[in-house]
């Protein structure tokens, strides 16, 4: 896969996801704090701590314990919610120096499918190719444990 391939900026990280769940179950995964800790971080990175106040300007807070890289904090502000079908907030790594501080912003849209919901993430303001590597990978990585939480786990309401 070419990441330095042309899009409207070298910044941007485009994801297409499709989920066995309706938008409005896949955007509930993301509306509160006790539904991502059960999904959120790829591989066997997991939510140890966190908050989110789940208003527009509202505040939210995931530490994560990685693997192999000890814990870390994601934060940011809420800027838009349309439910169920965008969400914007603000993305900032802090208390790790292995992350990138760099701050980006991450929009989600969620489209009825076929197959249940396709959900396109765009992360804006990664400067460095291998950190926008790093971020495709691990939104991957969480994203297959949010499509086993559809298919084979706990359902979110």
């Amino acid at each position: 896969m070419n990441l330095n391939a042309p899009s409207s900026s070298s910044r941007v990280l485009d994801i297409e996801r499709v989920f066995a769940a309706p938008p409005e179950r896949v955007f509930a995964a993301f509306a509160d704090y006790e539904a991502m800790a059960m999904w959120f971080g790829p591989g066997p990175c997991h939510v140890t701590d966190g908050e989110i106040d789940f208003t527009v300007g509202g505040r939210y807070r995931l530490r994560l314990e990685t693997d192999g890289h000890g814990p870390i904090e994601v934060t940011g502000i809420y800027q838009t919610i349309e439910r169920p079908t965008r969400l914007v907030f603000s993305w900032q790594w802090q208390g790790n120096p292995a992350f990138a501080p760099a701050p980006s912003v991450v929009s989600l849209a969620f489209q009825a499918h076929p197959e249940g919901c396709l959900l396109h993430l765009r992360q804006v303001g990664i400067d460095d190719a291998e950190v926008r590597a790093d971020h495709r990978a691990g939104w991957n990585g969480t994203f297959d444990k949010l499509a086993h939480r559809f298919t084979g786990g706990s359902h979110f309401h």
